[in-house]
């Protein structure tokens, strides 16, 4: 009974801690400081994930007192519109009195949809357990653009750092840059030997360099990675790679292609970067469909056209399109038939499940080529169901109405005076303050037309939704021109 009773009052501490962080009132973007404070024990730290996968700035690394974690948190809440936390696992050790909870931090900016963002903390309670003393936060680096510009693997998850030992006794250190293009991906290597060499090393410098990776065995620098370390290193400098229990092994002949690693060497890695990029099956190529200018009256569509080399025997297979690849999301396929906006959590998560399977990087050799173009169909799908202004263009372009095209403007003296005055006041703006108003105004547009279109798409009201759309890419304009002001400098560039 007693650690059932001490159970239930590790897994309430560590809960009310984490649900502390909640804003002071529902829909606001202020802290509940006295909450959390209320929860942290005297002596409390708080420090964030590994260094090499969690940003630098603004100052979410090293370890912190409960004041300054407060401070940090209200900088950030500042930027924000609300957010909303929902604790969705708990474990409690009641012998070490610690917890480990993930939770969804939804988050939201004016003038957006909620972004999910998924946090694993983990505890440390004091002697009663009523208190927590330290706390570590691992912030997911899929959802937040702060984490992807310090730790870019939003699209493989497959994590590496390396680290560079220079003459001098001091380190450089990197990580894997992704894209969503997977030939355009930079690897650690090459992210750490780039900025070694920009701050002034030289061939000669560079004494030893450290891989780290969250795979066993480790994974070896790639091809082109070897040809960018032999520019700069001698070559019988060593290479260590870690891997995800931190168990090393060296390459030291690795940069005369001699590979002298310890592991298995059955399942080597290659990057993406350094493979070809796979060429398209004519069954996943698009068909396209013809474009036009919206207009009030429809033009007919022509039928598309099959490929010469097409064989009349066999049915055309069409390419998935983004509401194929997410069945969870949208059983029923895309509007009418489901609801406009989606289920953004349900999205996200099975975003994460689909490119788990089918990442490249996870194939069997054979297989490898036909991952990267799932894999990117899929990235390509996913930017657009999650972005209200790309779902609805891609739904409109089947239609055959491109809301894209330069033709596409507004019309109707009341909206242009709108956008006119609404873009002036944006390079009027004096103050912060100013431009908050400005961007609580912006928001408004922004929801009221997505909540046009959830209707008209629903009823299955193209050119109704034609027009919002346009209107909606407007205010999105607006929205970048009021992200990117300055004083003094007005609005950022606006896209027309």
């Amino acid at each position: 009974m007693a650690d059932q009773s001490l159970y239930t009052k590790l897994t309430s501490t560590a809960k009310n801690f984490v649900l502390a962080l909640s804003p002071k009132e529902p829909g606001s973007n202020q802290s509940d400081d006295d909450r959390f404070l209320s929860h942290i024990a005297p002596n409390y730290t708080h420090s964030w994930g590994h260094k090499f996968f969690v940003g630098t700035s603004p100052g979410v690394q090293g370890s912190v007192d409960g004041p300054e974690f407060l401070s940090r948190m209200n900088k950030l809440a500042g930027k924000m519109q609300t957010w909303y936390i929902e604790i969705t696992e708990t474990c409690v050790d009641v012998e070490k009195k610690s917890a480990a909870l993930k939770a969804d931090f939804y988050m939201t900016i004016a003038g957006h949809e909620p972004v999910l963002n998924e946090i694993v903390w983990w505890l440390k309670m004091d002697g009663s357990g009523e208190k927590v003393v330290d706390s570590c936060e691992y912030i997911d680096p899929v959802a937040s653009s702060h984490m992807i510009e310090q730790m870019k693997g939003p699209y493989s998850h497959f994590r590496v750092g390396c680290s560079i030992l220079l003459a001098n006794g001091s380190f450089v250190q990197g990580a894997n840059v992704e894209n969503a293009a997977y030939p355009v991906t930079t690897c650690a290597e090459r992210v750490a030997m780039a900025t070694a060499v920009v701050q002034g090393a030289k061939k000669g410098d560079i004494r030893a360099v450290a891989v780290a990776t969250d795979i066993s065995p480790p994974a070896s620098p790639c091809g082109m990675c070897r040809q960018f370390l032999r520019e700069f290193c001698e070559l019988n400098m060593p290479i260590f790679m870690f891997d995800k229990d931190a168990k090393s092994t060296s390459a030291a002949r690795a940069l005369k292609g001699e590979d002298a690693l310890v592991y298995n060497r059955t399942i080597p890695y290659i990057c993406a970067a350094c493979r070809r990029t796979a060429a398209t099956p004519p069954s996943q190529i698009p068909i396209t469909t013809q474009r036009r200018p919206l207009t009030t009256t429809p033009i007919p569509r022509q039928p598309p056209t099959q490929a010469t080399t097409a064989d009349p025997s066999q049915p055309a297979v069409p390419p998935p399109t983004p509401y194929d690849l997410f069945p969870q999301t949208f059983p029923a396929g895309p509007p009418p038939a489901s609801p406009f906006t989606p289920d953004l959590k349900r999205l996200r998560k099975e975003f994460l499940q689909l490119q788990a399977k089918a990442h490249p990087d996870l194939q069997p050799a054979t297989q490898k080529r036909h991952a990267e173009a799932l894999s990117s169909l899929i990235n390509d799908a996913y930017r657009t169901l999650q972005d209200p202004l790309k779902r609805a263009q891609y739904l409109l372009l089947q239609q055959g109405l491109d809301v894209e095209d330069e033709g596409s403007k507004i019309s109707g003296g009341e909206l242009l005076m709108e956008v006119m005055e609404a873009r002036e006041a944006v390079e009027e703006a004096e103050s912060e303050a100013e431009v908050g108003v400005l961007r609580k105004e912006n928001g408004e547009r922004i929801a009221g037309s997505v909540g046009v279109l959830e209707g008209a798409f629903g009823k299955g009201e193209w050119e109704v939704a034609a027009r919002e759309a346009v209107r909606l890419r407007y205010w999105i304009n607006i929205e970048e021109s009021i992200r990117g002001w300055e004083k003094g400098k007005g609005g950022g560039a606006v896209h027309h």
